[in-house]
């Protein structure tokens, strides 16, 4: 069995992942820098990374630019999805706390925002709207699809930033860690269309300091979603 402490660097390094903040694809940082951030040893480190590394979470690359890197996470990603449609009422719970948490994050964003916030969640609804096809269904690449994931973590990271409330960037961190694997293709595809007008009107709402609507518009865009995913079949990134 491994020790206590592994298992706590590699609990942390999944939600970290699972929340984006290590993205698909994204080099870890280097183990002398990430080894003292953890507060471990950098042998106990290397036990958790060789534990992500089996669980599909990692891939290690050798030589010049190597080091330890995000996989698409479409390993751990299925085998959530397998446990989870035995356990749909659990996942229903899941989204109806993540509402709960990031709706309040939008509410307090419109009251909390900063004008530098509000032009980066405009850059990143403007881009969102150039990329995302005009017909929700339409089939889409896998790399649009991790462009608008990206996108759409970087609006709800720069909502919780604009919150200003640690607790819940940590509730929404956690909520949003425990769902990662209802961001597939198939989601994205379904609802690709209308996530730029769903963040705009996060966004407008925000802009007005309208904190109820916000609140309103940021439970919509989740739901719906969400609901996709539900109504898919629970579909993986295949």
């Amino acid at each position: 069995m491994r020790p206590r402490k592994v298992e706590d660097i590699v609990a942390t390094l999944k939600l970290r992942m699972q929340s984006r903040v290590y993205g698909r694809g994204d080099r870890l940082p280097a183990e002398r820098a990430l080894a003292p951030e953890l507060g471990v040893a950098r042998s106990t480190l290397r036990q958790a990374l060789a534990g992500l590394e089996r669980e599909g979470y990692l891939t290690r690359r050798v030589g010049a630019g190597g080091g330890w890197f995000v996989t698409d996470l479409a390993q751990p990603a299925a085998e959530w999805q397998e446990a989870m449609r035995l356990r749909l009422r659990e996942v229903r719970d899941i989204i109806d706390y993540r509402i709960a948490v990031e709706s309040r994050a939008a509410e307090l964003a419109a009251v909390r925002r900063t004008a530098e916030q509000l032009a980066r969640m405009k850059e990143i609804v403007d881009r969102t709207a150039e990329v995302a096809p005009s017909t929700d269904g339409e089939p889409i690449s896998r790399a649009l699809a991790g462009e608008l994931r990206s996108l759409d973590a970087e609006f709800h990271a720069l909502v919780i930033e604009a919150a200003d409330s640690r607790r819940v960037a940590e509730a929404v961190l956690a909520a949003r860690a425990e769902l990662f694997a209802t961001e597939t293709r198939v989601t994205y595809e379904h609802i690709a269309a209308g996530l730029p007008r769903d963040h705009r009107r996060v966004l407008d709402a925000i802009v007005q300091r309208d904190a109820d609507t916000a609140r309103v518009a940021m439970e919509a865009h989740i739901r719906h979603g969400a609901d996709v995913w539900l109504a898919n079949g629970c579909e993986s990134e295949a």
